[in-house]
């Protein structure tokens, strides 16, 4: 049933492509066949041959009508690739110097990038390459293999290989300036490149080096955009169904929803109608009893304005830590968050090639690249449940314990407290005068890769390769004006001494720490000594990892025999890599000290040794249905030094029926290798979780990550099958239908903080509690006093993961009037499934736009492309029309569009559900002069042409999910290009 299921499905899609494009086939007219690029895939290389799997080809026409940012922005527009890592795909608090790529939505770990088939040197612990340190004007075009190819080229390849095929020969002097904007009129761009080459020595020598420089602005918080001023966020009813109004969901999609803890920048005294607050010890109740004695109102708090003024607070409609209306419009969690970061980036790659004899080829390739990225995070926020200490006398890590002796507090508070005997109070505060924190993150790549490419001369072509590739990518970190958190509790807790001074509480009798610099956090830049705190309370977080790559590779190929139907191929080589990771970070992060993240000290190393081999079988030709029917095999043994061997193979087919048709087919066993950070890291981070006994956040919580050296490969076991048509009825058209599966056993991943806290309940609640609450660090009581101070997390080959779906690829090209031409390129992807399985469960992801970071997210079923353009003369005009499909927002949620959607389930919500969204890009080129050995051209290119808003979605922190929709708006960009 599934494999009929399967064959259903390929047919249903497949005319629907067909029909699609039939509108195409009424203009079609006899002419030339299409112009195809011939991709191997494979490690087999033989005229005429094309490898079973699955391959799409971008090449200098993408990149001059498009005109990408990036070598990763121009492959992200096909559909199969999820852009998970680009530089505005997710909140710029979570930003990263790397951007990378990820087919099929498995993870960008799951995706080998080579350089001109070579390993592009890790730009992190995790594995992953930073593609903005390969320059585009130096990419000649881009091989996109799908389906498993670890057999070919090694781990990693379990969705697939993207092999950037760099310029090997350039004549003259080739460049590029361009600049842009955003309509908002942010996001200012300048980009400018410069190629050059020639042939020396007689022709035996061929050099071709090129560099380019980008530049990108920083695009302030959501609130620089329409639809992020609208703050539309989800809040939660507390408690269970009993206690919430008959009729209404667990969950509320709305507008204006607002943090009420960190609503302002003068600080809230939090009561108990607020919510989320532990009322350790009764204290969040005198919030109630100085706002009642102030102002006598029943929805309002205590805050502090300018100069420290008391002023009402309105609550709004209240939902735990969140609110409906309340606070203050502009200061949300969102607010002075970077929604695009500022980036800077310089690249150089050269190509020397020189022919040491007629059978003999020298090739060096030097690469260096720095890429630097700018963003602005959060400021100090005390606005989080109190999680420190189930002891009242111990100051909360997250809202502020004032007491009634702080030396700043306003008279009218202290007098109501003195009043009515009230100790101390829990205030939330967002410290926008300390300054904003600043993140300033880059990769500095160093890279040689020096191969000698020979021929035999034996009967069968045979050729021999050797390959030494060295490299080098220093990644450092640095979070400016980052608060210390221990020197921050005893800032704000300032005192007056014997002699009426105002000092820090722990220098009242006895200096124990002279450094103190005592801070007024009553109302927004009160503090006249703001400078000395900032100086005091304020430092420098710094990650610098050193990642080294050595690689050698040694390959034969050749055609030993052949029978009736054809050659045999053969292709054999041996590997060895050594990857190392040395990561250091400052004291503090060492100490655990500042209050958002402390990347931790550690280093670690592995070494692959490996062999493979390869064949290409012809089994029939020139038959009756069979023109050429090949089969291909591949196999490779792979030994690490740190998990040990494992074995990869590969068997496929092609069955070329006649001129117009084409089969194709793969089965193949692939493997990733636990990374660097997997096997030795040590991190430590801050989140939240939804507290399982009281459905309120937890707040701000530590959350404790090392590594697994015990880890095991992944094994994929992945399928493919699909075919080619190139119908004559129908000249020049081409289109390529492909069914994939991928099944991953054992897959590395360690279970999200929200699973392990639900699944603590689940273990506690049978009275047994196990795994799950041992990785809570939490204060022991398994009911509604549960307090979760953090949790501590490795990874595991713990869970399973399966992916489906059907690719498509389609072109044609037909001539117009007055000597035009008209061109269609159009990919598509339906995602049928996307599971991750663990332990106890599995979610569905397909359908989805889940954001989850780092990590497996969702992907709508149906995502298209359609490229059109129009050559005339001189000039070319594009089209490219981006259709993603609708989908669900959370698959662990269920909406009013789910059949089994009712009101009073835990996860209930009013919207769970994203329409179908339309992107329309417009792009044109015209050449003011081109002779053939001169070229002047313009272009100009301007993304979402309508100025379409991203919808609304769940989990990202920055209101919207920008993996696929996009967030700036529309763009506009212009330039010139030249050659001489």
């Amino acid at each position: 049933m599934r494999n009929m299921r399967k064959m259903m499905l390929l047919a249903s899609a497949g005319a629907g492509t067909l029909a699609l494009l039939a509108p195409m086939a009424a203009l079609a007219q006899e002419a030339g066949k299409v112009e195809e690029v011939v991709v191997t895939a494979s490690r087999v290389e033989r005229q005429g041959y094309v490898a079973p799997s699955p391959t799409t080809v971008l090449g200098q026409k993408d990149v001059e009508l498009r005109a990408p940012s990036s070598v990763v922005a121009l492959v992200n527009e096909v559909p199969s690739f999820r852009p998970s890592n680009t530089s505005i795909s997710r909140p710029a608090f979570q930003g990263s110097a790397s951007v990378a790529v990820d087919l099929r939505g498995l993870g960008n770990r799951r995706t080998l990038t080579l350089v001109d088939k070579q390993r592009f040197t890790p730009a992190a612990a995790n594995g992953v390459a930073d593609l903005n340190l390969l320059p585009t004007n130096m990419v000649d075009r881009v091989e996109v293999v799908t389906g498993g190819a670890s057999a070919a080229y090694g781990s990693d390849a379990v969705s697939g290989v993207v092999n950037f095929i760099t310029k090997k020969k350039i004549s003259g002097i080739n460049g590029e300036i361009s600049g842009g904007v955003a309509q908002a009129g942010d996001d200012g761009k300048f980009h400018a490149a410069l190629s050059t080459g020639g042939s020396f020595l007689n022709d035996k020598l061929h050099v071709a080096v090129g560099a380019e420089y980008y530049q990108e602005g920083i695009v302030n918080d959501i609130y620089a955009r329409s639809w992020g001023r609208k703050e539309t966020a989800t809040v939660i009813y507390p408690g269970t169904v009993a206690s919430r109004p008959a009729g209404q969901p667990a969950r509320l999609v709305v507008d204006h929803v607002r943090t009420t803890n960190q609503s302002t920048f003068g600080g809230v005294i939090i009561n108990s109608a607020v919510g989320g607050a532990s009322n350790i010890g009764g204290i969040a109740t005198n919030g109630t009893a100085i706002n009642q004695a102030l102002f006598g109102a029943t929805n309002t708090a205590v805050q502090f304005g300018t100069g420290g003024t008391i002023l009402p607070y309105n609550l709004g409609q209240a939902f735990g830590t969140s609110s409906i209306g309340g606070g203050n419009y502009g200061e949300t969690g969102g607010r002075l968050l970077s929604l695009s970061p500022e980036q800077h980036r310089g690249s150089m790659l050269a190509n020397f090639m020189y022919e040491v004899t007629p059978d003999i080829t020298a090739n060096l390739q030097v690469n260096y690249a720095k890429s630097d990225t700018y963003f602005n995070t959060a400021s100090r926020r005390d606005f989080n449940t109190v999680s420190a200490s189930a002891n009242p006398a111990v100051t909360p890590t997250d809202f502020m314990f004032i007491r009634a002796d702080n030396a700043f507090l306003p008279t009218a508070v202290s007098s109501v407290m003195a009043q009515r005997g009230i100790g101390a109070f829990y205030m939330g505060r967002v410290g926008f005068d300390l300054g904003m924190a600043h993140a300033d993150q880059y990769n500095e790549m160093k890279r040689v890769t020096l191969s000698v490419d020979g021929k035999l001369n034996w009967k069968g072509n045979w050729k021999w390769n050797l390959a030494a590739d060295v490299g080098q990518v220093f990644y450092n970190q640095n979070w400016k004006n980052e608060t210390v958190e221990s020197r921050w509790q005893k800032s704000y807790d300032a005192v007056k001494n014997a002699a009426g001074q105002i000092v820090c509480r722990v220098n009242q009798v006895t200096v124990t720490d002279a450094a103190c610099v005592p801070f007024n956090a009553f109302g927004y830049n009160s503090a006249a000594n703001i400078e000395a705190v900032r100086g005091y309370v304020e430092g420098v977080l710094v990650q610098q990892d050193t990642y080294n790559q050595q690689a050698l590779e040694a390959n034969i190929s050749g055609e030993p025999f052949s029978t009736w139907a054809g050659p045999v191929s053969v292709a054999a080589g041996l590997g060895y890599r050594n990857d190392s990771i040395k990561q250091t970070s400052d004291p503090i992060s060492q100490a655990t000290d500042f209050d958002n993240q402390n990347p931790k000290a550690f280093s670690g190393s592995y070494n692959t040794k490996e062999f493979y081999a390869e064949t290409v079988l012809p089994l029939a030709k020139d038959m009756p249905f069979i023109k050429q029917w090949d089969l291909n095999g591949a196999v490779r043994r792979t030994e690490y030094s740190t998990s040990g061997g494992v074995t990869t193979w590969k068997v496929g087919s092609t069955l070329q029926v006649n001129d117009e048709v084409r089969f194709r087919g793969t089965l193949s066993q692939d493997i990733r290798a636990p990374n660097l950070i997997e096997l030795f890291g040590s991190q430590q981070a801050v989140g939240s979780v939804n507290n399982p006994y009281t459905n309120i956040n937890s707040g701000t919580i530590q959350n404790f990550t090392v590594g697994n050296p015990s880890l095991k490969p992944e094994v994929a076991k992945t399928s493919t099958a699909g075919i080619v048509l190139e119908p004559k009825f129908l000249p020049r058209f081409r289109t390529s239908i492909d069914f994939w599966h991928v099944n991953i056993d054992g897959a590395i991943a360690s279970y999200t903080a929200q699973k392990i806290t639900d699944s603590c309940r689940i273990e506690a609640d049978s009275g047994k509690p196990g795994f799950f609450c041992g990785q809570l660090i939490n204060n022991g009581q398994y009911n509604n006093s549960l307090v979760i101070f953090g949790l501590r997390t490795l990874p595991f080959n713990l869970v399973k993961q399966t992916a489906e779906g059907i690719d498509f690829e389609a072109y044609y090209s037909h001539p117009v009037p007055f000597d035009g031409n008209l061109n269609f390129r159009f990919f598509a992807t339906y995602l049928h499934d996307l599971t991750l399985y663990d332990v106890t469960s599995s979610t569905q992801y397909a359908g989805t736009v889940a954001f989850v970071f780092n990590g497996l997210g969702g992907a709508p079923h149906w995502q298209w492309t359609l490229n059109t353009d129009y050559s005339r003369g001189p000039a070319t005009i594009s089209l490219q029309t981006r259709f993603v499909g609708a989908a669900n927002i959370d698959p662990a949620l269920i909406g009013p569009d789910n059949p089994n959607y009712s009101p009073t389930l835990a996860n209930s919500v009013n919207v769970n559900r994203i329409g179908n969204q339309w992107y329309f890009n417009l792009s044109g080129t015209y050449n003011i002069r081109d002779n053939g050995k001169t070229r002047l051209q313009a272009f100009a290119v301007v993304n979402n042409l309508f100025d379409h808003n991203p919808p609304w979605e769940l989990g990202t922190g920055a209101g919207t999910n920008g993996q696929f929709y996009d967030t700036l708006g529309r763009t506009y960009q212009a330039g010139i290009r030249f050659k001489f």
